[in-house]
């Protein structure tokens, strides 16, 4: 069985993003995979709405993660 991930090393990978990270990085590369993602840029797919729905939740927690250090 591996091991189990934390919940922000599974948000950077999500979000294909490492340590040391910046708020503009993350926000950098939320704009981009939600571009790429986006149910309407991609004719509805199911397929696309779901990555979708993990980069914003992915997104959610790193933002949480941050604020401490803001």
């Amino acid at each position: 069985m591996p091991p189990r991930q934390s919940k922000a090393a599974k948000a950077l990978q999500t979000l294909h993003l490492s340590y040391p990270f910046t708020m503009q990085d993350l926000k950098k590369m939320y704009g981009v995979l939600v571009k790429k993602h986006h149910p309407d840029r991609n004719n509805g797919c199911k397929k696309h709405e779901e990555k979708l729905k993990a980069i914003t939740i992915a997104y959610q927690d790193l933002m949480v993660y941050l604020k401490p250090f803001l």
